[in-house]
């Protein structure tokens, strides 16, 4: 049933800001969008409080929940959105900001299932709470206070004057804490949540609008009830209610280990220094990526010995540990700790200490170099890169891909000196990035010329098609005649109508040129090459869902052919029932596309982890960025560099028209002496090195392509740079190829972190979700702790298992954004569990 919705009240608004603020406060207003992953904020002075409350007004209108920081923050804040509203603010105030503390917040709210407005019962029954609380502490001689009707519940908001500091955060939150034990019911609560000095409330004058506006549960307006005098309730009275908390003091401030050579300045534990106090004899090697101290005996079991124990540190720092033994299969890095230097403080030992940063799970990368680029392609590239904003590794690795298709098989290399190995140059490339870094139109521009190359084969393609039509009517019309002839003469004349029933041949119907195929089953995509067997361009705006399709049960096939089409020079039949058979005497498929990271990250696990994914389909792109964003943008609005861009276009063009040495022989090209020598050189140590165990598999996998990707590249380069009748590349082609080797590697380093240090990875995810809010119970309240197993079953990305959740977790502990406790087994002797607690810093704006 509809009811009238309230209407947001300008004038109780300001009322409002009097009476909670000084003249000379900065406030933060902050909304957040019904539905929508949006948060809206300002920042306002006491002499733009009508434009605040006219922004409330008009967000709480839209369906907007709006609230304000109930202190006041650092007035330098207001430079980041001046007495005005930022739409999708990327930062708002933290604890940290604030300036003092002015208000003690009592939030009575009733039990009721999430998105949904309390109804009048439980409206009622917090009424009756709040008056509970308000007699109790008025008994104790605590002043009155301003009460308030939040729209589902009520507040009562006592004057305090503390500072912004550790004592005051303790004292508060242990007179909520106590307010709670005291009031709570199984209808009622005490928001115990509410004690961070940088606490949002809800504006007064605003609508509590959640769920649906219905009778039974309606939408409010949020308002003043009561304004008393302020008068303050003293820290005596706090301590009254939270002695414990009262008598915090600089002796309780969290012990913070001395940075020395062992604790690296990026916050990361001594590991060096823990092994020499505990003297753990072991032996210190590199393996699968990672640091190995492989230890002399197993720390839980001394019988676990010569190396079966194992400690290990990724290259972010986290550390890890593992024993060979079943027995020992549920131990970790966390466990040795406690083992050896005892149970870390609980929260009752210590307050808890400021959560460090984490480290970027992903590593670095090298920035794209203008001089990687063929001279050709330089100005074009690197103006697309500018005038975009974006990006220049984009529109590279598009133009690479796009030329690499032209080249196709017509042109091989011979890496080998007297060998006949041959390479052929199609390659396949894809770039990483958000949404929104301009990945589809980096790829589009990049793409322009080889597109413009189809377009003109078409026009071509039509007129012949048009003359091909009315030249195949003639010669039906012609065969129809000569068979009214023969009937006329074939009494007379047997062997001259046998004559005229010879049929006239057909002319064969011409066939446009493919450059470039966008979308195509497997099936017409081997029809378009059986016809342009010399190569073509497969441009997929979004490779992940190429990579996922064939990923599913029946896609065998489909994944054999596009494994096979990366070699370039391999033949492929494939029978259907309808289509018959297709015999391709060449498969030669360059490749290129975009990607989101959480997606790559995704199938990169999949694609390590062994099953269908395994065969390495996706190490075959070996022209994969993942480049860093800046954040700084600058507003270009310049016409194309068009010599530039001609330049480039003519090479598209040229490599077009580019011929094979016969119809079915490719031209053959090969290194100069000079070229060669420097090829054995970066060879010898290549191989020597994926054939060590230092390396992670996926690596090995990947890095194995460069025995194609450097030659490829190189004859790519002498092609667009340097063609010559010789047919040979020379030594700068080669060394541009080696330097896209070593910019590409940072990158594969990159994409197979989700793989090579999972456990990061997925402490970033998982902390990540833990600071949007995403961890709830069923009434939607943000919990305070959580086992592994609570965050297995919300099924998030590379957190699906109990077992996977407690690594990131560790991890997460080790930089105290969390802190493990072990339950008891409980009163029938179960095991016991694991529960992780979450550092209140994360919901209050702390490190990020």
């Amino acid at each position: 049933m509809h009811i009238d919705s309230p209407t947001p009240d300008k004038a109780a608004i300001l009322v409002a800001l009097a009476v909670l603020f000084t003249s000379d406060a900065v406030i933060e207003l902050r909304s957040f969008q019904k539905g929508k992953k949006r948060t809206d904020a300002g920042y306002f002075d006491a002499s733009h409080w009508s434009q605040l409350a006219e922004h409330a007004v008009r967000l709480s209108a839209s369906g907007a929940a709006v609230y304000i920081t109930l202190n006041p923050v650092d007035p330098q804040l207001l430079s980041r959105y001046s007495n005005r509203i930022e739409a999708y603010a990327s930062v708002t105030t933290n604890d940290k900001q604030v300036v003092c503390r002015r208000w003690l917040l009592i939030d009575i709210d009733p039990t009721r299932p999430s998105g949904t407005s309390a109804t009048d019962v439980q409206f009622q029954a917090a009424k009756d709470k709040v008056q509970e609380i308000r007699q109790y502490l008025s008994e104790l001689h605590w002043p009155a206070p301003v009460v308030a009707q939040s729209g589902n519940g009520y507040h009562l908001l006592y004057a305090i004057d503390l500072p912004n500091d550790d004592e005051a955060t303790v004292l508060v939150k242990g007179v909520l804490s106590n307010l709670g034990d005291r009031f709570d019911d199984a209808q009622i609560k005490v928001d115990r949540t509410v004690f961070n000095a940088a606490r949002i409330c809800k504006l007064y004058g605003t609508v509590a609008n959640k769920g649906d506006n219905t009778s039974r549960a309606p939408w409010r307006l949020s308002k003043l009830l009561e304004i008393p005098e302020r008068t303050v309730v003293s820290a005596e009275q706090l301590e009254q209610l939270a002695p414990i908390a009262g008598k915090v003091t600089a002796s309780a401030t969290p012990h913070t280990a001395t940075p020395t050579s062992a604790t690296p300045s990026n916050g990361s534990f001594g590991l060096e220094d823990f092994l020499t106090r505990h003297s753990l004899a072991h032996t210190r090697d590199q393996h699968e990526g990672r640091e190995r101290f492989k230890l002399a005996s197993c720390p839980f079991n001394p019988e676990h010995i010569d190396g079966e124990a194992a400690i290990f540190r990724k290259p972010s720092g986290a550390l890890g540990f593992k024993c060979q033994h079943t027995s020992c299969e549920d131990k970790g890095w966390r466990h040795v700790r406690e083992l050896l230097d005892g149970p870390r403080p609980g929260p009752r030992q210590s307050q808890w200490p400021e959560p460090t940063p984490l480290p970027n799970a992903l590593p670095s990368v090298d920035r794209f170099d203008a001089e990687l680029l063929p001279q050709a392609l330089r100005p074009w590239i690197m103006d697309i890169a500018h005038r975009m904003q974006c990006p220049a590794d984009f529109a590279a690795t598009a133009a690479l891909a796009g030329i690499s298709s032209l080249i196709g098989a017509r042109a091989v290399v011979r890496p080998k000196e007297r060998d006949d190995w041959q390479v052929v140059p199609n390659l396949w490339g894809v770039i990483v990035g958000r949404p929104g870094v301009k990945k589809s139109p980096a790829l589009n521009e990049a793409l322009k010329p080889l597109n413009r190359l189809q377009g003109n084969e078409f026009e071509l393609w039509k007129i012949s098609h048009e003359e091909w039509a009315i030249d195949s009517k003639l010669v039906t019309m012609q065969n129809e005649a000569n068979e009214k002839k023969a009937k006329a003469v074939v009494v007379k004349d047997p062997a001259a109508a046998r004559a005229l029933l010879s049929p006239v041949e057909a002319p064969a119907e011409p066939q446009a040129r493919r450059y470039i195929v966008n979308d195509a089953t497997v099936e017409k995509l081997g029809e378009i090459m059986e016809q342009n067997p010399w190569g073509v361009l497969s441009y997929r705006d979004e490779l992940y869902g190429l990579l996922t399709s064939l990923d599913k049960q029946g896609q065998e096939g489909s994944r054999a052919f596009y494994l096979t089409s990366y070699d370039g020079n391999q033949s492929y039949t494939y029978e259907r029932i309808i289509r018959g058979t297709t015999h391709i005497p060449r498969v030669c498929l360059a490749m290129i596309g975009g990607i989101q990271p959480g997606r790559i990250q995704e199938y990169v696990r999949g694609a390590v982890a062994g099953g269908s994914a395994d065969d390495g389909l996706l190490q075959r792109f070996g022209l994969a960025v993942w480049p860093d964003v800046d954040g700084e943008f600058i507003h270009v609005d310049e016409w194309p560099d068009t010599a530039a861009k001609q330049a480039a276009w003519a090479v598209y063009e040229r490599l077009g028209m580019l011929q094979p040495q016969s119809e079915t022989e490719p031209t053959v090209w090969r290194f100069t002496p000079e070229a060669q020598e420097l090829f054995v050189q970066w060879l010898v140590p290549f191989e020597t090195e994926i054939r060590g165990d230092t390396l992670h598999p996926a690596m090995v996998s990947h890095l194995a392509k460069y025995r194609k990707l450097i030659p490829a590249l190189a004859l790519t380069f002498a092609l667009i740079d340097t063609p010559n009748e010789a047919c040979l590349i020379g030594e700068a082609e080669l060394l541009r190829a080696l330097a896209w080797g070593d910019y590409l590697r940072t990158h594969a380093n990159r994409l197979y972190a989700a793989a090579v240090m999972p456990e990061m990875t997925d402490a970033a995810t998982l902390l990540g979700k833990l600071k949007t809010g995403k961890l709830t119970d069923r009434d939607g309240m943000i919990l305070g702790s959580f086992t592994p197993r609570q965050i297995a079953l919300k099924g998030w990305s590379g957190l699906g298992t109990p077992q996977a959740v407690r690594k990131a977790a560790d991890v997460l502990a080790d930089y105290d954004w969390l802190r493990p406790e072990t339950l008891p087994g409980g009163p029938t002797g179960g095991r016991p569990s694991d529960r992780y607690l979450i550092n209140p810093g994360l919901f209050s704006g702390g490190a990020s």
